[in-house]
């Protein structure tokens, strides 16, 4: 597959891993909550479907840059998610619990979902792709 059909099928992706985080997590919080009797609030179910749906836009990505031979890149960025989601933890789950550590690994993922996004296109840019 080329950069460019790569960088098509991150944003084809991306949105099909929205629409199936935001139907998928609010399904599961209501069969968890009327099943189990676990009370799963509205902001956990939307930080939850965010969090969900930066991990579709981030696979695509991956392979281009494995693709491209920059394995380097995506250990440093893996590195990087890693600091970044421990540093926003500390900060985030004394003030809201499970919702800040939701928080932070969804802010966290969205950052690197972005950069690879922008990796992507950019190979697919440099390959003679729009």
């Amino acid at each position: 597959m080329r950069h460019v059909q790569l960088f098509r099928l991150n944003l084809q992706l991306l949105a099909v891993g929205a629409g199936v985080a935001v139907v998928g997590v609010f399904a599961l919080g209501e069969l968890l909550e009327r099943a189990h009797g676990f009370a799963i609030d509205g902001p956990v179910r939307v930080v939850g479907a965010l969090f969900v749906a930066q991990m579709f836009a981030q696979v695509p990505g991956i392979y281009a840059l494995y693709k491209a031979g920059r394995e380097r890149s995506v250990l440093l960025t893996s590195a990087a998610i890693l600091v970044g989601n421990l540093a926003l933890s500390l900060v985030l789950v004394p003030l809201w619990g499970v919702l800040g550590a939701l928080m932070a690994s969804a802010v966290v993922g969205w950052v690197a979902a972005l950069s690879y996004l922008a990796r992507s296109r950019s190979l697919s840019v440099a390959e003679g792709g729009r």
